[in-house]
């Protein structure tokens, strides 16, 4: 249950991270993150 809380917690505040950037940044973090877990 606490588990479940905090994956909503974490996806809202993701919801409004994207609200707050432009779409382009949005984009170029995707790249970015899928640049970490290619290195990982």
């Amino acid at each position: 249950m606490k588990n479940e809380l905090r994956k909503i917690c974490m996806h809202i505040s993701f919801l409004n991270d994207l609200d707050r950037y432009s779409k382009a940044d949005a984009k170029f973090f995707i790249i970015y993150y899928q640049y970490i877990r290619k290195i990982k």
